[in-house]
């Protein structure tokens, strides 16, 4: 199979691997919405690439629950209210776990990362704030849940690692950012700000505290978002 280059200018990927990418990124970051039918002719006249790496591509994507299979139809999955509760309410008490090893087991320079990370959040969102733009919140997106990886990378953890990926692939936790508010995100800032601080104290109960509870007001978030577009007000993509 023939191989390209990636848009960062990194590893080579497969058709089908690009396809993947393409694919899965315009799912989270909510170009392809929960419902949307998939169809795989036409990704492929997208992508100018052959079906069968899309068809590899795209069945890969339904293993990762990202697409659901109803009759010959397959399409962006969606999720119940219950559904994202239960995914939160995990998060909660694996990542938190996560906050209490990295407390632990967290580098000075890996500290120095995040803060990096939140900087840029912080400077985006006051950005957002004076000048609403689209692109530059599904930035403050990308740059949240960066925050959250480093975190869970510094617990120094494979298998946890590999669990809250697996999570946060639903796309309504990975868009969560979006439908934050003003006041939600200076609360989540300052969530972040404070974690910070217990990873520099190496303060294990803290930080396992801090970081369920902000995962828990995540949740809360877009269940309200969920109700109220079951309501009919819609949420915003």
């Amino acid at each position: 199979m023939s191989s390209r280059r990636s848009l960062s200018g990194g590893r080579r990927l497969s058709t089908s691997d690009e396809a993947y990418d393409r694919v899965r990124r315009d799912i989270l970051d909510g170009s392809l919405m929960p419902g949307d039918v998939i169809v795989e002719e036409r990704v492929a006249k997208t992508l100018n690439m052959s079906r069968t790496p899309v068809r590899e591509a795209l069945l890969r994507l339904e293993r990762e629950n990202l697409l659901e299979r109803t009759g010959r139809s397959l399409s962006v999955r969606t999720f119940s209210g219950d559904e994202i509760a239960d995914i939160y309410s995990l998060r909660a008490h694996i990542e938190s776990y996560g906050a209490r090893l990295a407390a632990e087991r967290v580098t000075d320079y890996e500290i120095e990362q995040m803060a990096r990370v939140q900087a840029d959040m912080v400077r985006e969102t006051e950005a957002h704030r004076l000048e609403p733009d689209l692109d530059r919140l599904r930035r403050i997106t990308q740059l949240n849940q960066r925050f959250h990886q480093l975190v869970i990378r510094a617990a120094r953890s494979p298998a946890l690692e590999r669990t809250v990926s697996s999570l946060v692939l639903t796309p309504l936790l990975y868009r969560a950012q979006l439908w934050y508010d003003e006041d939600n995100r200076e609360r989540s800032a300052a969530a972040h700000d404070e974690l910070l601080a217990a990873l520099r104290d190496h303060d294990r109960d803290r930080a396992e505290r801090l970081w369920h509870d902000h995962l828990l007001y995540g949740r809360d978030i877009v269940l309200a978002k969920l109700a109220t577009d079951e309501s009919g007000d819609g949420l915003p993509g």
